[in-house]
């Protein structure tokens, strides 16, 4: 009887095993899938669609779910319906070809960073434009619309643009600001290349002391990236740096993406619809960290055999596809498969 007890309790093993497995180790067997075949990868370039340029400084989504590329040397594009619609000196008033950075706002317009000045097109379809005249250049880096829908522009060497709706002020002359991200407690934090500044209702002069630096528990001054996820953590990302570093509260943590070996540039940060934090670098192609170790897609074979290791921009859709802009082949969309 102890024997055909015991063989019937085996049996229900394999069946207790794969219920477990269907439950509780859904997530870790989804973590352990090569992303290669687990998801979907398409690449969209001007040889196999309307896209006017392969160079993608920068990447946003309209509320209207349109995707909006600015490609480096051929103005800006619209994904709508599947079509894209291109916006060039050629058949707009767009102040230049030369865009690096895309942004929207709650009420529909798009603000269009270029090297010589920032760009506008209203929901209602009329152009607009600003340029600093008591500057030599306004070169634009960065475009951040806050949640009370003021503007904030980055720019080389010109410090930052502020826009609260009674004309542009403009703050930190002779900075270099990169990147600009706000926290859910509504603070604004810029990244420049003297280190990170945290603005809690008083903007930075030339004699301001930034929240933080080198000396203060960062791995380098020069910041290229700022992104604020899901948990409120906020993720800098450095000019050459082998790690990244991540605020949670006034702790500094540190992340090494290249197992310290060596450095690479991050140009932007985004996360995923699973919590998945998503680093574009340059030369070290794509980085994903799921909370325990970095994922590269350095070799990665993409699609047509197409392998790039230069990204400067990423933008999830309205589905939570995946859009990464590389310096010279495009756009690649990643579908994440399904759970």
């Amino acid at each position: 009887m102890k024997n055909t007890g015991m063989a019937k309790y085996i049996s229900l093993i394999p069946g207790l095993l794969l219920f477990f497995c269907l439950t509780g180790c859904k997530k870790t067997q989804y973590d352990l899938l090569d992303p290669s075949t687990a998801g979907k990868w398409t690449l969209i370039n001007s040889q196999n669609s309307l896209l006017p340029g392969n160079s993608i400084y920068g990447l946003t989504r309209d509320k209207n779910n349109n995707m909006w590329a600015a490609c480096y040397g051929n103005g800006v594009a619209k994904y709508q319906n599947g079509v894209w619609t291109a916006y060039s000196t050629s058949n707009s008033y767009i102040l230049s070809n030369y865009t690096t950075s895309v942004a929207t706002t709650s009420s529909g317009d798009i603000f269009i960073g270029t090297e010589v000045g920032l760009s506008e097109l209203s929901a209602a379809g009329t152009w607009y434009y600003y340029k600093d005249a008591t500057v030599p250049y306004m070169c634009i880096n960065t475009i951040k619309v806050a949640s009370d829908g003021a503007l904030w522009i980055g720019t080389l060497n010109q410090g930052y643009y502020y826009y609260g709706g009674s004309g542009f002020q403009h703050y930190l002359s002779g900075y270099t600001v990169n990147a600009v991200a706000q926290d859910g407690s509504g603070n604004v934090w810029l990244g420049t290349n003297s280190g990170l500044y945290k603005y809690t209702g008083t903007h930075f002069t030339s004699a301001s002391i930034p929240y933080l630096t080198a000396s203060g528990g960062l791995p380098k001054n020069k910041i290229t990236a700022l992104f604020v996820d899901s948990k409120g953590r906020i993720w800098i990302g450095y000019y050459y740096g082998k790690t990244v570093s991540y605020l949670s509260g006034s702790t500094i943590n540190q992340v090494s993406l290249m197992d310290g070996s060596d450095s690479t540039i991050v140009w932007a940060i985004s996360e995923d619809k699973k919590g998945d934090i998503w680093f574009a670098t340059d030369s070290y192609g794509l980085i994903r960290y799921d909370g325990v170790v970095p994922h590269s897609y350095k070799t990665y074979n993409y699609p047509n055999d197409i392998k790039e290791n230069y990204f400067a921009s990423i933008c999830n859709d309205k589905d939570g596809n995946i859009w990464f802009g590389m310096y010279t082949k495009g756009i690649l969309k990643y579908t994440l498969p399904l759970e």
